[in-house]
């Protein structure tokens, strides 16, 4: 499992590099914890309510032939039913996700490898793709993001294409993934909403970043996304979140799975942040190695390491970051600044 998920990295090296110079360029006041964490062309792309995945299988001219049942027969391959549990339990049902999955090839004009190297596509070529894909296709007017999957008998896809289309007046983003887990095409899609990668380093490989706390760090095991993530999706918000701007404060923490006040936020300036949340070992954190409050950094500025780090997590101790002191007992938390 570890060979396949530095697999993955090494290909999704793609996704991130795709964001570099596509950040909001004026982000929100420090005073405030509204941040520009998730990419401008998403700014249209529907997050809240049922969310249309148009899924579309890709052909070339170079492809082997395939049986007749074969793009059911990936489907059914394919854990669905946990795909839209994952969404509508991450989003506590503020979201949930509807697959129209089109049950014919798509006809793509060029052979494979004229679309560009997996991991080395241009902006030029990827937009290129992504025009090929949307005028070969028959794409529904109510759909918010295209899933497409290129031929699987040719090298593993993971792109999320930084430009959106636009049909009929609406923005539409576009990622591509051939492959069959489930979790790992959930964070594909997620991509399409603006989220981005957590790994530590996106030349580096998988070890850190968020490491098992996101699933946009670590799929393998359907985690939990992080509060932030969804603060930023718009899942979280009011009562659930506290925006902890300046004095001291103590706040008694629920778990991301139940009700009550979940994330505190503690921005530091335009473009850095603290979360911090209480992570149970149980439901979508069953497998964390044990349950204790997380506190992570936040840099929306552009470098090569992951934008969310963690900075503790454990039942009881001290974190001093920047000027911010938090004390951590138990789910209790006391922020001073």
């Amino acid at each position: 499992m570890r060979k396949r998920r530095a697999k993955h990295r090494i290909f999704a090296v793609a996704i991130s590099v795709l964001f570099t110079n596509i950040f909001i360029q004026s982000p929100a006041k420090a005073n405030t914890c509204e941040r520009p964490y998730l990419i401008s062309s998403v700014a249209n792309v529907k997050k809240l309510g049922t969310i249309n995945v148009q899924v579309l299988f890709l052909r070339f001219p170079d492809s082997p032939k395939k049986s007749k049942g074969y793009i059911m027969q990936f489907i059914n391959n394919i854990d669905i039913a946990e795909m839209k549990n994952y969404v509508k339990e991450s989003s506590y049902g503020k979201a949930k996700l509807n697959l129209n999955i089109g049950n014919s090839w798509v006809n793509m004009p060029n052979a494979s490898y004229s679309y560009g190297i997996q991991g080395m596509i241009t902006e030029e070529q990827e937009n290129s793709f992504r025009d090929a894909i949307v005028n070969s296709s028959k794409i529904k007017l109510n759909t918010d993001v295209i899933w497409a999957v290129p031929d699987p008998d040719f090298a593993p896809y993971y792109i999320a294409f930084r430009n959106p289309s636009n049909i009929n007046g609406k923005n539409v983003t576009t990622v591509l993934y051939n492959q069959q887990n489930a979790w790992l095409a959930v964070s594909e899609i997620f991509h399409g909403l603006g989220l981005r990668d957590l790994y530590a380093s996106v030349s580096g490989g998988p070890n850190g970043g968020m490491d098992q706390f996101s699933l946009m760090s670590q799929y393998y095991a359907g985690a939990d996304l992080t509060g932030y993530e969804k603060y930023s999706l718009g899942w979280l918000g009011g009562k659930e979140t506290i925006c902890h701007e300046s004095g001291s404060r103590t706040v008694k923490l629920n778990p991301l799975g139940a009700k009550g006040t979940k994330l505190v936020l503690v921005p530091i300036n335009a473009q850095e942040m603290i979360g911090i949340e209480y992570r149970k070992k149980e439901k979508r954190d069953k497998y964390l190695g044990s349950t204790g409050v997380l506190v992570y950094h936040m840099n929306n500025q552009w470098n090569e390491n992951s934008p969310m780090n963690p900075l503790f997590f454990g039942k009881k101790g001290s974190v001093d970051f920047q000027g911010i002191n938090i004390q951590i007992k138990s789910n209790t938390v006391t922020v001073t600044r």
